[in-house]
């Protein structure tokens, strides 16, 4: 699935939790910048926590799906 940053719904929904490529297994926190403007100098970040250590991490929402798929 392909985000889209005017449609929330196509967002990766808080407090779910989503394994990356790697194996490590990830809870989505929140989002940062998401107004739609600016999104070249201010893009809209996912804040998602390592569920194992704690650790926390932030990238693009755009990449989001890259590298992680979701644990239903």
């Amino acid at each position: 699935m392909d985000i889209d940053l005017t449609d929330q719904m196509t967002w990766p929904n808080l407090e779910t939790q989503w394994r990356h490529r790697n194996g490590n297994v990830y809870k989505v926190l929140f989002y940062t910048n998401i107004e739609p403007g600016r999104q070249t100098e201010y893009p809209t970040t996912v804040v998602y926590e390592n569920v194992a250590n704690g650790n926390r991490y932030s990238r693009r929402l755009v990449d989001w799906h890259r590298s992680m798929t979701p644990l239903y």
